[in-house]
């Protein structure tokens, strides 16, 4: 039977409902819209008659939940550039205090976390999707990594019996390659030299300068990395580019670094702990949460979303 992976990019999601949810009303003097809308999200994700379950509807499920740690300055990306998202700014309270409350959610939920000191997700996803693959070379694996963020598309691929995609949790639609070279002018395992050109203002990498969207997109569309471009320089016809190029050769090596998702983090959790078996053994735990912080109606559209779960 084949296997159906789902890996939750947890902040992707939780960040998006904090700022769509900023101005929601507190609930008994707690702000607890983005802990509602993250709540909601996981419900629709994986809701039993859903898009992304109907997909691969004869497979055995595993979900897993990877999440950053909440440290600062600690990965090796900040130690080998210490501007490495620099220009982020401080967080509100409203958004700081509803951090306990996801882990709460998260317990309740009692899907798999996945998280290591000093280690961004991106590459907790990275390798969890590499030693999925890994476990089992015979199996058809079918990978669903659930978000939006640019960076995870490098991991994007079809090979063999190996199929990586993207899941949209909003538009509720598939992001693969064709998605990405429509959306970024490359294909995902360019994504890394693509920002490493073009920079990246979300993590205050900045990119080689006069080197826009177009120029990235047409060098790579001629070469495949840029480690190839370095190495032509000479056969590029404009020279403009080519001195930029010629003049950055070290930045760009370090760019790429930064933006090379990491896919050997050790995962010690066995996969078989990751076999979802759907919402209805999380009854219990999940309508006590949602009692305790009087948020049951804010999640109203639940019973749509599940199978004999959480009947309040």
């Amino acid at each position: 039977m084949s296997k159906h992976l789902i890996i939750v990019d947890c902040y992707a999601i939780f960040f998006k409902s904090l700022f769509a949810h900023h101005k929601d009303p507190a609930i008994n003097g707690i702000h607890i819209g983005g802990v509602i809308g993250f709540i909601n999200t996981m419900f629709r994700l994986l809701e039993c008659n859903g898009e992304l379950l109907a997909m691969h509807k004869n497979s055995e499920i595993y979900v897993c939940i990877a999440l950053d740690y909440q440290t600062k300055g600690e990965t090796f990306r900040h130690h080998i550039y210490q501007e490495y998202k620099a220009n982020r700014k401080p967080l509100p309270q409203e958004f700081i205090s509803q951090f306990p409350i996801l882990e709460e959610v998260l317990e309740c939920m009692q899907i798999p976390v996945i998280k290591h000191p000093k280690v961004e997700a991106d590459d907790i996803i990275a390798s969890v999707v590499t030693k999925f693959y890994d476990k089992d070379s015979s199996t058809p694996i079918n990978i669903s990594i659930i978000s939006q963020d640019k960076d995870l598309m490098q991991l994007i691929a079809v090979q063999n019996n190996r199929n990586t995609i993207m899941w949209d949790p909003y538009k509720r639609q598939i992001i693969d390659e064709q998605e990405v070279i429509a959306k970024l002018g490359v294909k995902p395992h360019q994504v890394p030299c693509f920002l490493a050109l073009l920079g990246d203002s979300a993590d205050n990498i900045r990119g080689v300068p006069g080197i826009g969207k177009k120029h990235a997109t047409t060098l790579l569309s001629k070469f495949d990395s840029v480690n190839d471009i370095c190495q032509n320089t000479h056969m590029l016809s404009n020279s403009k580019i080519a001195s930029q190029i010629n003049g950055n050769k070290e930045q760009i090596a370090l760019f790429k670094k930064l933006t090379t998702l990491s896919s050997d983090i050790e995962i010690v959790m066995p996969y078989e702990e990751m076999k979802w078996n759907g919402w209805t053994d999380r009854n219990d735990k999940m309508n006590e949460l949602l009692l305790k912080y009087q948020i049951q109606n804010a999640i109203g559209t639940r019973k749509n979303y599940t199978h004999n779960a959480f009947n309040m």
